[in-house]
């Protein structure tokens, strides 16, 4: 009764809509959740292809006639209601006047979108787990149950050698404990004689060596040319063509010589087997 305000006076608007399921006569109509009226009647269109929902609002209402009515879902347990998307212009609203119809989905198929990636999640994973469930009970078959107990007795005895192995090394490291500490003793003699020997190195007059080096190397090359010019002694000897030309002509007159003393050995020497001279006077020869 307070809704269809009968004192006040009442505008009768409708819409229509495809699925009114959970709206009753009575439901309450709001704008911005403030209560403006109520549905007073839902029946069907004219030509039976949609429901149209009667609504008595306030008169002093001056909403434009292009504003929506959503259906829309109160609650969990499934109540709906209108709301009214109010929109102000000239064209201010009346009796008998139809609004566009706006259904906002209702929060159980809401929740149903939002839990399908979840579900389909939970499904893969249940398939999964059957899956695991099923290889663990081909593992644990008997075959796998005894191959499993081998492992572990391969298992534990690879553990009994290994601490039968560190039991070992610990006893060899206490045996030849004095023998470790003597090489240790070792090297550290080694590492101060080789400090020892860096100190040495660093205390010698690196500079001054190296500085004299430098003075033989210019030295030398300053021999290097004056043997490779004409100056000098040397220079000339290994630069001068004549000492060659005159070495070149000594040995050809040497040929010459030794090729003369083989043809005509009388020419350079006179010798007698019996001890005289030859009275003959010797031959003449070119």
């Amino acid at each position: 009764m307070k809704n269809n305000s009968i004192l006040s006076g009442s505008k009768k608007i409708y819409s229509y809509f495809n699925d009114v399921e959970g709206l009753g006569v009575g439901a309450d109509v709001n704008i911005n959740g403030f209560s403006v009226g109520s549905v007073s009647d839902i029946d069907f269109s004219e030509d039976f292809s949609a429901l149209k929902v009667e609504m008595n609002i306030r008169s002093d209402l001056k909403i434009s006639k292009n504003s929506s009515a959503v259906l829309y879902e109160t609650s969990l347990i499934g109540g709906r209601a209108i709301q009214i998307l109010p929109i102000y212009d000239s064209e201010v609203i009346k009796s008998g006047d139809e609004l566009p119809s706006v259904v906002k989905p209702v929060l159980t198929s809401m929740l149903n979108d939002q839990f399908a990636p979840l579900r389909t999640k939970l499904e893969n994973l249940i398939t999964s787990l059957d899956t695991l469930v099923i290889g663990f009970n081909q593992v644990f078959d008997d075959d796998g149950q005894i191959k499993l107990k081998g492992a572990l007795e391969d298992f534990t005895l690879l553990v009994e050698n290994i601490n039968q192995l560190s039991s070992e090394i610990v006893k060899g490291v206490e045996k030849n404990r004095g023998a470790f500490d003597q090489t240790l003793s070792n090297v550290v003699s080694a590492s101060e004689n080789i400090k020892s020997l860096s100190d040495s190195l660093i205390r010698l007059d690196l500079n001054k060596t190296v500085v004299d080096f430098n003075h033989l190397i210019v030295q030398i090359n300053s021999a290097m040319g004056l043997i490779t010019s004409n100056q000098g002694t040397i220079g000339q000897l290994i630069n001068d063509p004549t000492l060659y030309n005159n070495l070149t002509k000594t040995t050809a007159d040497l040929n010459s010589l030794m090729l003369d003393l083989q043809s005509n050995p009388k020419r350079y020497v006179h010798f007698s087997l019996f001890g005289r001279k030859d009275k003959t006077t010797p031959k003449k020869e070119n």
